[in-house]
């Protein structure tokens, strides 16, 4: 892919988050009231975050992008919530 971001905006992947039911049953979780958690791809110049970060951001948040047949988010970096930490 050959994409060149402009300013502070931001590419993202959302991550597939699912949940099992006691039956056994995989249900993906729809963002319903959660925010919605993603992986960083690309930046622009001035942003502060790096691919491959996994980041939080609004249901509503960004605009969805189709690019080789996958989706991706692109929003401005004010519109992350939150960069994810996991702890070691």
């Amino acid at each position: 892919m050959n994409i060149k971001l402009l300013g502070n905006r931001v590419l993202l992947k959302r991550d597939a988050v699912c949940r099992e039911l006691k039956s056994g049953i995989i249900l993906p979780e729809i963002a319903g009231e959660k925010p919605i958690r993603a992986t960083v791809v690309f930046t622009g110049p001035k942003s502060g975050v790096t691919p491959e970060q996994s980041v939080l951001i609004g249901r509503f948040s960004g605009i969805d992008l189709s690019i080789d047949d996958e989706v991706y988010i692109m929003v401005q970096e004010n519109e992350i919530l939150a960069i994810v930490e996991e702890a070691i």
